[in-house]
């Protein structure tokens, strides 16, 4: 491994050029660029420099891969500091970005990869892992502000459904490490040709979805004021007559209640009100919350914490199994079809189907049901769903490790799709996104790629956190006050489209490549 560092100087600044320290000597040949087919170095950005050891290599040499003379020179990518117009633009469409994302429920991802690619001159490889620093950076952020805000239909419970990452996470995990294995052997044309179509369905979906929801708030509110005026009214009503009977019918309702209470022992106060039928789930919960005595209620918020205590254990527990398994490989030695190697891959298999059999056993069981019963947006889980939700998180995670993000782009929609309210399906998303940026940054870490880009790292991570934090607080606050949390899901739908644009953009500009590599070649 080789970190190759070159400094210039300038009359005016000294700039600083860095390339991924992940690369050998012999891989920073696809860096060349003093030969054709080589790399475009365009200034300020990336500059062409000699490079000392490719060229006196005898076997690059030899077959003249870096010019008849011999002379290597390969494209470095200017460092972060010092900073010129062109970092701070970035920096400026970075927050943008991320405000959207977080005021979405998203990382980010498919909206960080183009950027760092169109406004900074970074290629794939480079923008792939920058990418994933910045999504940690957005999900935490969202997490920090999530975890405090409770369900929209219950001051009981919890925004964030546990219930859901313990399901769907493991498989999504699995998925995205297939992914990751067949991304370098699959045609780079195909994988961007199918981020196209999945992105455009996913938008599409969404907005749909949005509206639906828009629909049924605009006719729930409706709704509310009209029973808040006829409310109005009947109050209006009762005073008049009480004043015009000079308070005659307020003793004699007060002597009627005196007289039930006697003849019913103390009872008839509370018999005289009539209790309304629950017309719908939320008036099923509060009667439910209503008809349990305090010491219940305080038994069950202890161990509904106590639940939680334990599912975030599971999920951590999941995440660290796949990161001894991930650490285990990657100090195997042997190809992709190794025996050491396809050993590691489908040891991969038993954590998540533990995980997920155990899961599911527990909520077809009702282990995890709630003291206020079922609210809107809650998951169904029956015997069809604890299988198919799990398959769809594993092509999910197939397909974000494909394309190199963080997943939250196409759960979010799914989680919609399956019937969750919008504030809990963007924040649990969020949850699941957190796990598995840390685990793609876990891997980065491992094996050395962000340790030359830790300027860019630590930087663009604190504006994507920062910027997220005000999306997020925007969004919660502009649902909280149109009382239409169908906005959060209209922010995914465009956050979607924007990442579609600019992945079309992206791909306008890269030659066509349908070659397909040998998955045992490396």
């Amino acid at each position: 491994m080789q970190s190759l560092r070159t400094v210039i100087f300038s009359p005016r600044t000294i700039m600083q050029w860095i390339v991924d320290s992940e690369f050998v000597n012999h891989d920073l040949l696809n860096y060349r660029c003093n030969v054709s087919g080589s790399i475009i170095c365009d200034e300020p950005l990336r500059s062409c420099q000699y490079d000392p050891i490719l060229s006196d290599d005898s076997s690059i040499n030899a077959t003249a891969k870096c010019g008849i003379e011999g002379m290597c020179y390969v494209c470095l990518h200017k460092a972060l500091f010092p900073m010129i117009g062109s970092d701070v633009l970035m920096i400026a469409i970075f927050f943008a970005c991320g405000v959207l994302a977080g005021a979405a429920g998203l990382g980010g991802g498919g909206l960080y990869v183009p950027i760092l690619m169109l406004t900074s001159n970074f290629l794939i490889k480079e923008a792939t892992p920058l990418s994933n620093a910045m999504v940690m950076g957005n999900y935490l952020a969202q997490i920090l502000i999530n975890v405090r805000r409770r369900h929209p239909h219950s001051k009981f419970r919890a925004m964030i459904d546990l219930d859901v990452p313990l399901m769907l996470l493991p498989a999504q995990l699995v998925g995205s490490a297939i992914g990751l294995l067949l991304a370098p052997i699959l045609p780079a044309t195909g994988i961007e040709i199918l981020a196209c179509l999945l992105l455009f369905v996913a938008a599409t979906k969404t907005v749909m979805t949005a509206y639906k929801i828009f629909k049924k708030e605009t006719v729930a509110a409706a709704l509310k004021r009209q029973e808040l005026l006829l409310n109005r009214m009947t109050h209006e009503s009762a005073a008049a007559n009480v004043a015009a009977d000079d308070g005659k019918q307020e003793r004699l309702l007060a002597r009627q209640l005196r007289s039930e209470s006697s003849a019913s022992g103390g009872a008839g106060e509370a018999s005289f009100y009539p209790i309304l039928a629950p017309t719908s789930d939320a008036d099923r919960t509060n009667s439910v919350l209503l008809t349990t005595t305090a010491e219940d209620l305080h038994r069950a918020r202890v161990a509904y914490r106590r639940k939680s205590i334990w599912k975030i254990g599971g999920l951590v527990l999941t995440w660290l199994s796949f990161l001894g398994i991930f650490v285990g490989s990657s100090n195997t030695k042997g190809g992709r079809c190794s025996a050491g190697k396809l050993g590691w891959l489908f040891s991969q298999l038993i954590v998540p189907v533990c995980a997920v059999t155990g899961t599911a056993v527990s909520l077809l069981k009702g282990a995890y049901d709630h003291v206020e019963g079922r609210l809107p947006g809650d998951v169904v889980w029956t015997r069809r769903s604890v299988v198919m939700l799990p398959l769809l998180a594993l092509l999910v995670g197939i397909v974000s490790g494909l394309l190199g993000i963080g997943g939250g782009e196409l759960m979010a929609p799914l989680l919609l799709a399956i019937g969750m309210l919008p504030q809990c399906a963007s924040s649990t998303s969020a949850l699941m996104g957190l796990f598995t940026s840390c685990s793609n940054m876990a891997h980065y870490m491992i094996q050395g790629t962000l340790r030359p880009w830790s300027s860019y790292v630590y930087i663009l991570g604190l504006v994507s956190f920062l910027a997220a934090f005000t999306g997020r607080i925007i969004a919660l606050t502009v649902v909280t006050r149109l009382s239409h949390p169908s906005v959060l899901s209209f922010l995914l739908g465009f956050a979607l489209y924007a990442g579609l644009v600019l992945l079309v953009v992206q791909i306008v500009g890269n030659p066509i490549d349908w070659s397909v590599d040998d998955l045992c070649g490396k």
